[in-house]
């Protein structure tokens, strides 16, 4: 790797280590794991909604079939998710930096442990207990995911799921309707095949020290099946679903509603380098003020311009990866993974919604633990810029939540701060 490329991300790229929140005159108390209910303004919520309908993808996408005929259903595109699970030489490396390291008995096998009380290290270290403590936790705030599915029942997730109900002597309702949808197997309620899904989910608004947005509701869409693949048309119909969700069984979408949308997405995926295939879509997304945050790629190891769509569009928060280092044993600060991509993006001139400025920042992606796909109480480490994107996103609705009138734009400036 050239000097030029680590050293321009080291010094000029934003490292997530604060939220510049201020304090509205409407705050609240709660702890990490405490969801505060506050008064909602509705004439504000119909205005967001009818916006949306005013943008919704079906118009924006009009004419898809003209313009990237290969996109809208007619072929299938295999979009790359962002991480590897915490096993062989990635814990190898660690375990020689830290004492505390654990490793694994295969290169295959992800490492997992059992949930503690305490805040987890990459939460401590992007400083969101100190927003918690002002009282903002991302309450009021909808934090939604497209990937591979969420172990919804997982004890940091499911009070935090919007399509939890209610509770009755230890049991859990659910209403699934607006809040979750399968494109790869029409599974009624969420679930995840592999545990990147639940992991990134859980690292934007678990709770238990395991997020980093826990008082914000999440919902979630399935793009990807189990073997890592999904569809051009379950990606644009997951684009469009957290615009304007619709119930489990309506598979036409012929009834979305709008006002259930997400007001932060975070995507731990990538379609290819300077691709404009979902500028449009993402272009609607920002319209109606949803804040878009996309992982770059960990294709970083070839060098600079190593960033992949749609990370490299306008309106965009592009995450890459960063990591603690020792020396000594002795944290001297964070820096760029090796393996995270690397700007300036590849900009393709022809379509005007590049900017080659990527990534926007860099947060925690090395050695994520999260909730298990595999347990209720158990926890999952996975590695990538997939895992730092979540961060961002937490910090968007800690935002969001502290200062709802905030636009797309003032989100992605604070957090640059």
């Amino acid at each position: 790797m050239t000097s030029h490329g680590r050293n321009t991300a080291h010094n000029h790229i934003p490292i997530l280590l604060s939220f510049p929140l201020g304090r509205d005159e409407q705050s609240a108390t709660s702890g990490p794991n405490g969801r505060i209910d506050t008064l909602t303004d509705e004439k504000e919520k119909a205005k967001i909604a009818n916006k949306r309908k005013a943008k919704t993808l079906a118009a924006v996408l009009g004419k898809c079939a003209d313009e990237t005929e290969d996109f809208c259903g007619l072929v299938s595109i295999v979009p790359r998710s962002f991480y590897a699970r915490n096993s062989g030489a990635l814990l190898e490396q660690r375990s020689s930096k830290s004492s505390s390291s654990s490793s694994s008995s295969s290169s295959s096998s992800s490492r997992s442990g059992v949930i503690s009380d305490d805040v987890q290290p990459n939460i401590a270290r992007v400083r969101a207990p100190d927003a918690w403590a002002l009282g903002f936790n991302g309450t009021g705030v909808v934090v939604g995911t497209l990937d591979g599915g969420v172990r919804y029942t997982h004890e940091a997730l499911v009070d935090g799921y919007r399509g939890t109900v209610g509770s009755s002597d230890g049991e859990y309702e659910f209403d699934h309707d607006y809040n979750w949808h399968d494109w790869a197997y029409a599974r009624s309620y969420p679930d995840d095949d592999d545990g990147h899904g639940t992991n990134v989910q859980g690292v934007a608004t678990g709770g238990l020290g395991l997020g980093v947005a826990p008082g914000a509701r999440w919902i979630s869409g399935k793009i990807f099946n189990a073997a890592g693949y999904a569809a051009g048309d379950w990606i644009l119909a997951g684009v469009e679903w957290m615009m304007c969700p619709t119930r489990v069984d309506d598979v036409n979408a012929s009834e979305p509603d709008c006002s259930r949308g997400a007001d932060v997405v975070s995507c731990s995926w990538g379609i290819g380098q300077a691709d404009p295939l979902l500028a449009p879509a993402i272009a609607a997304w920002t319209d109606s003020g949803m804040v878009p945050v996309f992982a770059i790629g960990n294709d970083g190891s070839e060098g600079c311009q190593t960033s992949y769509s749609p990370a490299d569009y306008r309106g965009v928060i592009g995450v890459g990866a960063s990591e603690v280092k020792y020396k000594s044993r002795v944290d001297v600060g964070d820096d760029v993974c090796a393996f995270s991509s690397l700007g300036p993006a590849l900009v393709n001139a022809s379509h005007s919604a590049f900017s080659s400025q990527v990534p926007s920042l860099v947060a925690p992606g090395y050695d994520i633990e999260g909730p298990s796909f595999q347990s209720d109480t158990k926890t999952l480490g996975f590695t990538g810029t997939s895992q730092a994107t979540p961060h961002v996103a937490g910090a968007a609705a800690i935002l969001l939540g502290a200062h709802p009138s905030l636009t797309v734009d003032d989100v992605s400036s604070r957090i640059f701060q």
